[in-house]
Order: structure tokens, then C-alpha cells, then sequence
């Protein structure tokens, strides 16, 4: 487990992020429009909210395409799996202004979707001197109900635990970036969905847990070994939502290191959570060879 630790806590760097700076160039439009989601782990038969912030110091008119336009399993450019939820947007989204759209976890027949992971793009055109097609988006994983044994995976990572939301209802959320191999320098992490600009700290520990506290629902087993890892999120401060960060966790090239396991959890300070801080569910990494 020490090299896991390692790897994941001391080689740990932050990648660099937009930070708004008075009298700079145009905010780019996939800085500037943020998206969260209400929850990325899920249980059938619940709903998911997606929300479009904008975190710029710009107002942007949103002249046509969709919010939350088309649910696709994979990738903006994947199969569709939702196609009704698509509307027109006419407006200006000032500041800090959010606009979300729910998903009740069905497919076009009104079937419930089989359990797995499901990206949530969102397509906005804009005008008024500046013109540009975002196409962001954000993930959910739908998990089986709550109290099923988890299973970890031979290898790869796998999402499980709750979700503690913070100012505007919005939850962290911590997924991979790559898969994690041995050998891999370009393994790491991303967070989203925290509070702007919010101090945050990153758990690595050696067995997962499920454990209440008075911050929320630790995913990992204090009992046993782990690290913290102070961050501080990117993002224009105070927003909901809008705190993110990218984080480098390149995986050495040690086959030794091949099933090895890590359980991380992102855990933010938000006045506004329940006992003052949200979090994410948890992110378990086993690594491949």
C-alpha cells in the first residue's frame, strides 16, 4: 500500500487552472460555462439534476441549442440514450446565474437505464459579437441499490459511498483521468462540483469505508492506514459548484505496484454544507499491469 500512497499523495501536483484576472483577454466559453452535476453516483429509480454555471465575469447570451441537450453513454459523440429532454435556450446568464435540467434515469421508451457510466453534455451557441459551440460535459454513475455488497474490481477504479452537498445543493465529485497502469505517467484526478476557490483536502487510504461522522460519510476507514492531502479548488470564488482541480498522480514503473489498491474521497470546506464541509463519494483505484 506505501507505494500507492506514495505515488498518489507525495507525487501529487496541481495542474495549472483559469484564474479571472482584471482587465484580461475574453473568458474562453469552455472556462466560462462550468458543469455540475446534482449527484455523480446514483441509484435507479433516483433523479439527477445538471446545472450549466457561469463562473466568468462575462455576460453570455445564450442564443439557441439545448441544455442538457442529449444524455450519451461514453462521450459527447456516443449513442444516444436520452433525446427528450432538448430545449431551446434564449437568454442572457449573468454572473454566477445557473441553469439545470433533471434526468430521471430513463431511456426514450421511458425504460430505466442498465447500470454503468453516462456522460451529460451540454450544447449552447452564443452571440452578441462573440460566437462559439461548447460541448461540456459531466459524468454520472449509476450504481446498484444501496446495502448490495461492492466489489471491487481486478483492476481499474470503481465509484461507491454517498455524496455530501454543499451550497447549492451541488456535490464534489472525484473521477480519474486514464486508467491507472503501471507505468502510466499520465494517470490522475480530477475534481468537480466543489465550492469556488474553497480549501479541500484529498483522503488516500488503504481500505474503504462507509463510515458517518460529523462531517459527512467518510469513504474511507480511518482505522486503517491513509494520508490527507491539502488542495485548494480552482474556480471563481464562492460560486456553487464551481470549484475544480486537476491533479497529477503519475503511477511509477514498478510491476510490484500491479494490484495494489487506494481509496480516495475529496472532502471541501462550505459553510453551507452540513457540518461544514461537502464531499464526494468515494473513488477505489486498483492499479493495472
Amino acid at each position: 500500500m506505501k507505494p500507492v500512497l506514495h505515488a498518489l499523495a507525495v507525487l501529487v501536483s496541481v495542474c495549472p487552472a483559469f484564474q479571472p484576472e482584471a482587465h484580461a483577454a475574453p473568458v474562453p466559453i469552455d472556462q466560462a460555462l462550468k458543469v455540475s452535476v446534482s449527484s455523480a453516483y446514483v441509484s435507479p429509480g433516483e433523479t439527477v439534476t445538471v446545472s450549466l454555471t457561469n463562473v466568468s465575469p462575462d455576460r453570455w447570451y445564450l442564443s439557441g441549442g439545448c441544455l442538457f441537450q442529449q444524455v450519451r453513454q461514453g462521450s459527447c459523440d456516443g449513442p444516444i440514450v436520452k433525446s427528450d429532454v432538448c430545449t431551446a435556450i434564449l437568454k442572457y446568464l449573468a454572473p454566477g446565474e445557473t441553469l439545470s435540467k433533471s434526468w430521471d434515469l430513463t431511456d426514450d421508451f421511458g425504460d430505466a437505464v442498465p447500470l454503468g457510466e453516462y456522460h451529460l453534455p451540454i450544447h449552447v451557441q452564443t452571440l452578441a459579437g462573440r460566437t462559439a459551440e461548447l460541448c461540456a460535459r459531466t459524468k454520472v454513475v449509476l450504481t446498484s441499490e444501496p446495502g448490495l455488497p461492492f466489489v471491487i474490481p481486478p483492476c481499474g477504479v470503481t465509484h461507491y459511498g454517498k455524496v455530501g452537498p454543499g451550497s447549492g445543493f451541488v456535490s464534489p465529485v472525484i473521477w480519474e483521468i486514464g486508467i491507472p497502469r503501471v507505468g502510466d505517467p499520465a494517470f490522475g484526478l480530477h475534481v468537480q462540483g466543489g465550492l469556488g476557490a474553497a480549501p479541500a483536502f484529498l483522503l488516500v487510504g488503504a481500505a474503504r469505508g462507509q463510515i458517518e461522522s460529523s462531517i459527512g460519510t467518510l469513504a474511507i476507514d480511518p482505522a486503517a492506514p491513509f494520508v490527507t492531502v491539502p488542495l485548494v479548488l480552482r474556480g471563481e470564488p464562492g460560486v456553487p459548484g464551481a470549484g475544480v482541480l486537476n491533479l497529477d498522480a503519475p503511477i511509477p514503473d514498478e510491476p510490484l505496484l500491479a494490484g495494489l489498491q487506494a481509496h480516495l474521497q475529496v472532502i471541501v470546506a462550505d459553510a453551507h454544507a452540513s457540518g461544514g464541509y461537502s464531499h464526494s463519494g468515494g473513488l477505489s483505484i486498483t492499479i493495472c499491469d
